[in-house]
Parts: C-alpha cells; sequence; structure tokens
C-alpha cells in the first residue's frame, strides 16, 4: 500500500465512523480536531518567535488537547446513551425524537475556545485582528455556554 492510500484510509475511516454515528455533528468534531491542531501549531510558533518555547509547556499543550477530546467524547457517549434509553426504553420515552444535544454544544464551546486562541497567536505573530473578529468569537462561545 502506498502512502498516499495509507493516509486516506487513516483519515476516512474515523471520518465515516463520525458521520454513521452523528451526522452532521461529526462535521463538528473534524472542525475542532483541525482548530486544536491549528492552535497548537500556532501557539508553539508563537512561543518560537519569542524565544521561549519549551518542550514541557507543548506537551502540556497536547494533554490539555487530549482533555477537550474527553470531553468531546464523553458528551458523544452520553447523547448515544439518552438515543438509547428514549428509543428503546419505554420509561423513557420523550414527546420528540432525540438524536443529540450535548456533543454539538460542547463542540461549539470548544471550537469557540480554539478560534479565540488563533485570533491571539494571530495577535502574538504580528498579525492586526479586527475586533469584531473578536466579538464574533466571544458571542459564539457566550452562546454555547447558554445553551
Amino acid at each position: 500500500m502506498n502512502h498516499t492510500a495509507l493516509l486516506k484510509a487513516v483519515l476516512a475511516a474515523p471520518l465515516g465512523l463520525l458521520g454513521a454515528v452523528f451526522g452532521q455533528t461529526g462535521w463538528l468534531v473534524v472542525i475542532l480536531i483541525a482548530c486544536a491542531a491549528a492552535d497548537w501549531l500556532t501557539g508553539s510558533a508563537v512561543a518560537i518567535k519569542q524565544g521561549n518555547w519549551r518542550s514541557r509547556v507543548a506537551r502540556d499543550g497536547l494533554w490539555g488537547k487530549m482533555g477537550t477530546f474527553l470531553a468531546v467524547l464523553t458528551a458523544g457517549v452520553f447523547d448515544v446513551l439518552v438515543w438509547f434509553i428514549t428509543r428503546f426504553l419505554p420509561a423513557g420515552t420523550l414527546p420528540f425524537t432525540y438524536k443529540t444535544l450535548l456533543l454539538p454544544v460542547v463542540c461549539i464551546w470548544y471550537i469557540a475556545t480554539e478560534l479565540g486562541s488563533l485570533i491571539e497567536n494571530a495577535g502574538a505573530l504580528g498579525a492586526p485582528v479586527p475586533a469584531f473578529l473578536r466579538k464574533a468569537v466571544a458571542l459564539l462561545k457566550s452562546k454555547s455556554d447558554r445553551s
């Protein structure tokens, strides 16, 4: 198997699983993964630019990202359990069809957090960041907090 085919298989399998289990909500997880990776990379770039990059701090950042994905996984499992209870247990019926609630809210909250960090990193790297963009990210985060 060549490297391109292997890379496609490694990427397609988890994306297909997310889509199968969570439908469109799975794309929020993909966006979160991309934002988290970009944040870690740009945060490392800021540290290198400032001359204070430390492997321990970078490792701690990865541990934090792992905690983020543990929270997302927990929200996804919770949604699956509530769906199962409302679908198959007669005592758990609801007047509507439950598909997912916590996973998208948790993903949006973490995406907003990552976007805020990316904006900070962009500013630290010397890019001018418009105030309306900072406000938009803050609004997105506040709306997901209230959900």
